[in-house]
C-alpha cells in the first residue's frame, strides 16, 4: 500500500488526494454493503457495531465517509464521535475508538480516489475491480433469484469477465464483449499463471502489473457456443447494466434461428451469420445508450430497452437470412453429370460422362451428396487428407473456420487442383485445372 501525502485546502483541512487501495478496498467498493462489512469486521470492529450501524444508516463506505461534518485531518473529532453514540448507543472508546478512526479515514480515503479516477479518467485507465464480498453476494442473489440456472464454475463467470462488464457500467458506455473473451470460473480457477505486463498510467510512470494467461475461451461447438452467451448474460445481470432474462433471450433467438429448416434450395443458418448479427446489436445498443447505461426507462434498465427495441431491427436481422445454396456457383449452369456418395478414394482426374448414379449397393442415390465431375473428396500429399463434402454444398454446420477440419473433413474445395479455402459452389476455381 502506497500513500502521497497532498495538501487539499478546503474548509482550513488536510487530507489525502492520492492513495493506491489494496484489491479489496477498491473504488468500486464505495457504495457496496457487503465490502463495508467486511472491512469492519477484519480492522476489529464488532459484528453487533456493525449490525447496529447498519440500522443507523450506516451500510457502506460512502455512507460512513460523510455521515458527519468531520473531516480527517481536522483539530475537533467531537462530531464524528458524537454521531456514533446516537448510532452505536455509546460512544467509543479505547482500542474501538481507534478502529473507527481507521475506518473513517479509509472511508474518506476511497471516497476522494474515487473523485480523483472520475476527473481523470481516460481510455488508458485501469479497469476498476468489483471487491471480491460483492461479487459473492450477488452471486449468492443471483442463485436465489434463478434456482433453475445451475451456476457450476463452468458456467460461472470468471471475475475478469464480471470486472469488464462493471468498467462497463462505471464508464457508462457498453461495447461488444467477443464471446471468446466470456471466461468460466473454471478456467480462472485452473490459471495459476501470470504473466509480468508493464504498463503506464495517466502521469507516465511504468507500472507492473500481472495479467492472467487465460484469456480466452473456447467457442468451437454449439454446446460450449451456447455457455459462452449464458456466461455474458449472467455477467451483465451482475454487473447491473442489463437483465438475464433479456440477454438470454436475445441467445435464444439466435439460436432458434439456427435450428430453423431452410427453404428449399437453401442453406441452414451458420454459426458465422449469429455471431454477426450477435456484433451488429450491440454496436446499435452502445451507439443508443450512450451516456444512459445506468439509467431507467419506465421502470426498466435502458440496455433492455435498447436490446429488445434492436432485436428485430432489420440491419441485425438481415444477418440470419437464409442463403441460396448455389449462390454465385456455375454448377447448376453445367449440365455434369454426378456420382454419389460413397465415392472411390482416389477418383481419377478424368471421369467420363457414363459414370453411374446408383450407390453401392444398387439404385437411386437419393439423399446422397453427389460429387460433380473432376472432383476429390481427399487432398494432399497421397490423397491422406478427407475433404468435407457437406462443406462443399453449403450443408456444414460445424463451428470452424475455412480451411481448418471438421469432424467431416477439410473445409476447402473439392475441386481437382483448386482446394481454395472456399466452398465448390461459392469458388472460382482459380488455377484449377
Amino acid at each position: 500500500m502506497r500513500w502521497e501525502l497532498k495538501t487539499w485546502n478546503q474548509t482550513h483541512m488536510a487530507t489525502w488526494l492520492s492513495w493506491k487501495p489494496t484489491a479489496l478496498i477498491a473504488p468500486m467498493a464505495l457504495d457496496s454493503k457487503a465490502a463495508f462489512q467486511l472491512r469492519a469486521t477484519e480492522i476489529g470492529i464488532e459484528a453487533d457495531d456493525v449490525a447496529r450501524m447498519e440500522e443507523g444508516g450506516i451500510a457502506s463506505f460512502s455512507q460512513f465517509a460523510f455521515c458527519c461534518s468531520y473531516q480527517p485531518g481536522g483539530a475537533n473529532e467531537g462530531a464524528l464521535f458524537d454521531h456514533l453514540e446516537t448510532v452505536l448507543g455509546t460512544k467509543p472508546a479505547g482500542a474501538a475508538a481507534a478502529n473507527f478512526r481507521r475506518l473513517f479515514f479509509e472511508c474518506h480515503a476511497m471516497a476522494l480516489k474515487d473523485v480523483q479516477s472520475r476527473l481523470e479518467r481516460s481510455d488508458t485507465s485501469e479497469i476498476k475491480i468489483l471487491p471480491l464480498a460483492e461479487k459473492v453476494q450477488r452471486l449468492q442473489l443471483l442463485k436465489d433469484k434463478f434456482p433453475g440456472v445451475m451456476l457450476s464454475t463452468t458456467l460461472e463467470p470468471s471475475h475478469s469477465l464480471i470486472d469488464k462488464v462493471v468498467h462497463q457500467y462505471e464508464e457508462n458506455c457498453v461495447k461488444l464483449i467477443e464471446l471468446t473473451a466470456c471466461t468460466s470460473r473454471e478456467q480462472e480457477i485452473r490459471s495459476d499463471k501470470a504473466t509480468p505486463q508493464l504498463t503506464f498510467d495517466q502521469t507516465g510512470n511504468i507500472k507492473v502489473t500481472k495479467q492472467s494467461q487465460v484469456t480466452e475461451c473456447s467457442i468451437q461447438g454449439d454446446i460450449r457456443l451456447r455457455a459462452a452467451f449464458t456466461r455474458r448474460s449472467l455477467a451483465y445481470e451482475l454487473a447491473n447494466v442489463a437483465s438475464f432474462e433479456v440477454m438470454e433471450g436475445w441467445s435464444q433467438l439466435l439460436f432458434d434461428r439456427v435450428c430453423q429448416d431452410p427453404p428449399a434450395g437453401y442453406k441452414h443458418i451458420s454459426i458465422e451469420q449469429i455471431l454477426v448479427a450477435d456484433r451488429k446489436l450491440w454496436v446499435k445498443v452502445s451507439e443508443d445508450t450512450r451516456s444512459h447505461v445506468t439509467g431507467v426507462t419506465a421502470g426498466r434498465k435502458n440496455v433492455d430497452v435498447s436490446i429488445e427495441k434492436f432485436s428485430h431491427h432489420p440491419d441485425v436481422q438481415f444477418h440470419m437470412l437464409p442463403l441460396p445454396v448455389h449462390h454465385g456457383s456455375n454448377a447448376a449452369s453445367s449440365n455434369q453429370r454426378f456420382q454419389p456418395y460413397p465415392a472411390p478414394k482416389a477418383p481419377p482426374p478424368n471421369k467420363g460422362k457414363g459414370g453411374s448414379k446408383s450407390d453401392s449397393k444398387g439404385g437411386p442415390g437419393k439423399g446422397k451428396i453427389q460429387i460433380p465431375e473432376r472432383c476429390t473428396i481427399k487432398y494432399g500429399e497421397g490423397n491422406n487428407k478427407p475433404i468435407c463434402m457437406k462443406y462443399n454444398v453449403g450443408a456444414c454446420r460445424a463451428n470452424v473456420k475455412a480451411g481448418k477440419r471438421c469432424m467431416h473433413g477439410y473445409h476447402v474445395c473439392w475441386k481437382v487442383g483448386c482446394h481454395r479455402n472456399t466452398p465448390y459452389h461459392e469458388c472460382s476455381h482459380v488455377g484449377s485445372s
